[in-house]
């Protein structure tokens, strides 16, 4: 079950680095609200770093697990 969480939380943080990455590519081509992609800019890496928490306390477990 803990696999399972690992993978979807490894396949959540990628996503979010995606939408992360393609958000800072389009903020530098096109002329964007700046305080509107900061406020998209912060709510993404947010997520992220909350994903990211919630992965390695999973890792962590199961590491415990494994021993």
């Amino acid at each position: 079950m803990r696999d399972v969480t690992a993978a979807t939380l490894l396949e959540e943080t990628q996503l979010i680095s995606d939408m992360i990455q393609q958000s800072t590519y389009e903020n530098a081509l096109v002329a964007l609200d700046q305080a509107e992609f900061q406020k998209r800019y912060d709510s993404l890496t947010n997520r992220f770093d909350t994903a990211k928490e919630h992965l390695e306390t999973v890792m962590v477990q199961l590491q415990q697990m494994q021993l």
